[in-house]
């Protein structure tokens, strides 16, 4: 919030995104710990951010949910987050420049702007 109110005057030029390096399993490896899983989150803020949206569907945590017994299934492409951030706020086409080889879909976290 402190960000935020402190850049109030150049909010329509900044859109601050994050994003987890990770995901941890589910289900514990065999000396007890969680490995790197497929699951992550981010965290998109701005004004021309379609707030308050939650994007993926996640299942219950039962095992036959999970990818190998263990991970969460994917069920939104992190690429898919910062091409429609990169296209809607910077302007920069995914096609020749983020991803050239991959085709996703518009997820909608952005207003059409």
């Amino acid at each position: 919030v402190a960000f935020w109110t402190d850049i109030s005057a150049q909010q329509d030029d900044v859109t601050l995104m994050t994003m987890t390096e990770f995901g941890r399993t589910v289900k514990q490896n065999g000396t007890g710990g969680t490995d790197h899983g497929r699951a992550s989150c981010n965290f998109i803020l701005g004004n021309d951010v379609n707030g308050g949206i939650v994007h993926g569907n996640v299942k219950p945590l039962a095992v036959d949910n999970l990818e190998d017994g263990r991970d969460l299934a994917v069920t939104t492409d992190f690429r898919s987050v910062f091409s429609e951030v990169a296209d809607k706020h910077l302007k920069i086409n995914n096609d020749t420049v983020l991803f050239p080889e991959w085709k996703g879909n518009k997820i909608g976290v952005m207003r059409n702007i």
